[in-house]
């Protein structure tokens, strides 16, 4: 339903997200405002449609990100020799050990502010979990009969990790990706609600969160709806 939200939101007959109406401001929630309008007189409503896309695009391209080196660092740590596979999973093990949303606001106040920053900063963090994960599901794949077979026929270990060790482990690794994706729509309304995301005026559900906060007594569907 958000994604098809998202898609449909140019083409839906909703107010211009950024206008302000000054004599409309905090408007409780009515006929005109479905659900109100902030303290610029801007319909939260239309808002709350519009900033779904950045939102699920912030998702979409975190994951491409995280995950695309995640799972060839994973089946490097399964499938290289005990040392090398050993130093990735040090490296792996350093990043996990902060906090995640701390790690994400310093790589993001490092960058600077917009979306490319906060996907780069979340693409930081949950690249080690999606990599250790990998790295699971490509020691179950090797440790199956079938490898130990193609190993006694005399399969080279690059046609094995390529042929067979890969195409095994991807559709069990999508599947938990898609998982990820859920968990990463939370961290981006942090970090813009931190300031570190898409400036205003374009609305996104993180920055109309932070722009709330000034409201929360007196109006507090400004914080409720996003």
């Amino acid at each position: 339903g958000l994604v098809l939200m998202a898609i449909l939101a140019p083409y839906l007959p909703l107010q211009n997200p950024v206008r302000m109406n000054v004599s409309k401001r905090v408007t409780p929630p009515d006929g005109t405002f479905w659900f109100g309008s902030d303290h610029l007189g801007r319909d939260v409503f239309s808002r709350v449609v519009n900033g779904a896309g950045f939102s699920l695009a912030i998702g979409a391209f975190t994951i491409l990100l995280a995950g695309v080196p995640g799972v060839l660092v994973g089946i490097l740590g399964a499938t290289a020799p005990p040392r090398v596979a050993g130093l990735v999973m040090r490296a792996l093990v350093v990043l996990m050990s902060f906090p995640a949303l701390l790690l994400a606001v310093a790589v993001g106040a490092a960058l600077g502010t917009g979306g490319r920053s906060i996907v780069i900063a979340l693409s930081v963090v949950y690249f080690p979990p999606i990599a250790r994960m990998t790295r699971g599901i490509a020691l179950s794949v090797m440790a199956q009969e079938y490898i130990t077979a193609s190993r006694a026929l005399g399969m080279s270990a690059r046609r094995l990790v390529l042929g067979t060790v890969v195409p095994n482990c991807l559709s069990v690794v999508t599947v938990h990706c898609t998982l990820f994706f859920g968990e990463v729509l939370l961290p981006e309304a942090p970090l813009s609600f931190l300031g570190l995301g898409e400036a205003p005026p374009r609305p996104t559900w993180g920055n109309m969160l932070y722009e709330a906060q000034k409201n929360m007594r007196n109006a507090p569907w400004l914080a409720i709806f996003p």
